[in-house]
């Protein structure tokens, strides 16, 4: 049987997968496709890869916060919604967010690296209070544009895509997570050496 208790962690690597997919046809539709496509066209599939990307990563911490998310929500399984899901984590565990971190050399003999993590007044990353602001402008430009609204700054959406996507590229690229009841630390590489994202359990007694 497996440990429920436990994170899958093969299946949010797989999400992490996605997202860096997700990541090159961002920077693709950027360059090569630019006289390829009308410009509002072009924009409009941006913003969709953004905030398919924000829900891979609203999905990815649901998936390692399953056993405690299925409980508190029996319909779980059908959640899609980004800023929907990460309410209902921050309820069910306040510390669900990735928190972005550099892995470096440590200079103590019995321990191998030591992790060093950004702070929340850190802007170079995406923060849990960003997300839904993100979210939400995302949204708003995935609709037809009612003729008799406001005209949409197309200028405005592609300058915001390129600083959206370098600060979730900085959130996700080396990360951890923490559950609830759990003293392990769960270490993310988006980019291993192998070129594929991996997942670590750490231990509080692992020297890393």
């Amino acid at each position: 049987m497996p440990d429920m208790t436990r994170p899958n962690l093969e299946i949010y690597c797989a999400l992490m997968m996605e997202i860096r997919h997700r990541s090159d046809a961002v920077s693709k539709l950027r360059k090569s496709d630019r006289e390829r496509l009308p410009d509002f066209v072009r924009v409009e599939c941006l913003i969709l890869q953004v905030r398919k990307i924000l829900e891979l990563v609203a999905l990815g911490s649901m998936t390692v916060n399953e056993a405690a998310y299925k409980n508190a929500c029996e319909s779980f399984h059908k959640h899609s919604h980004a800023d929907r899901i990460l309410r209902d984590l921050e309820r069910i565990n306040p510390d669900f967010y990735p928190k972005p971190a550099k892995q470096e050399r440590a200079t103590a003999e019995e321990v191998n690296h030591h992790l060093v993590f950004a702070s929340e007044a850190d802007d170079s990353f995406l923060r849990k209070s960003d997300f839904c602001k993100v979210y939400e402008k995302c949204g708003g430009l995935l609709h037809a544009q009612n003729p008799f609204g406001s005209a949409r700054d197309y200028g405005y959406y592609e300058k915001s895509v390129g600083i959206w996507m370098r600060k979730i590229e900085s959130l996700l690229s080396t990360h951890t997570m923490r559950l609830m009841n759990d003293d392990n630390l769960y270490l993310i590489h988006m980019n291993a050496s192998d070129g594929n994202p991996h997942g670590y359990v750490l231990s509080p007694n692992t020297g890393i």
